[in-house]
C-alpha cells in the first residue's frame, strides 16, 4: 500500500503506482506537493526516468511534459504523519478498490503499527 500525503492536508491510498502517475503531475511531486509513504510510515522516493520539461516563453515558464516517475522504498520512517491522520489533522481523500473510507486506512494503520494505539 502507498500513501499519498499531499501538501492540503489530504491522503490517498493506492495499491501500486500506476494510478499514482496519473493522479500525481511530475512536476507538482518534484515540487513536494506530495509525499509518498507505505502504512508503516517508511517513505518512498521518486525517481524521474526522464526530467520534466518546461518551454520558456518570454519571462513565463511553461510545463511542456510531465514525466512519469517511480517510487523506490527507503529505509527512512515518518511515523508523524501517520499520526496526523489518526489525530484527524489529516483527511481521507480517496482510495483504491480495497480501501475506500477513512475508518479502513485507520484500521490498516493501526493493524501494520500496534505501537500507535
Amino acid at each position: 500500500m502507498i500513501l499519498v500525503f499531499a501538501e492540503d492536508s489530504t491522503v490517498s491510498a493506492y495499491e501500486n503506482e500506476g494510478q499514482i502517475n496519473v493522479d500525481c503531475e511530475g512536476i507538482d511531486v518534484e515540487n513536494g506537493v506530495y509525499t509518498f509513504i507505505d502504512e508503516r510510515g517508511y517513505l518512498f522516493r521518486y525517481i524521474f526516468d526522464e526530467p520534466n520539461k518546461g518551454l520558456l516563453f518570454g519571462f513565463i515558464e511553461f510545463l511542456n511534459s510531465s514525466s512519469a516517475f517511480r517510487l523506490e522504498l527507503t529505509s527512512e520512517r515518518n511515523t508523524q504523519l501517520l499520526h496526523d491522520f489518526l489525530e484527524g489533522r489529516v483527511f481521507f481523500d480517496k482510495g483504491t478498490a480495497h480501501i475506500r473510507t477513512s475508518e479502513e486506512l485507520k484500521q490498516l494503520i493501526l493493524t501494520a503499527n500496534p505501537e500507535l494505539n
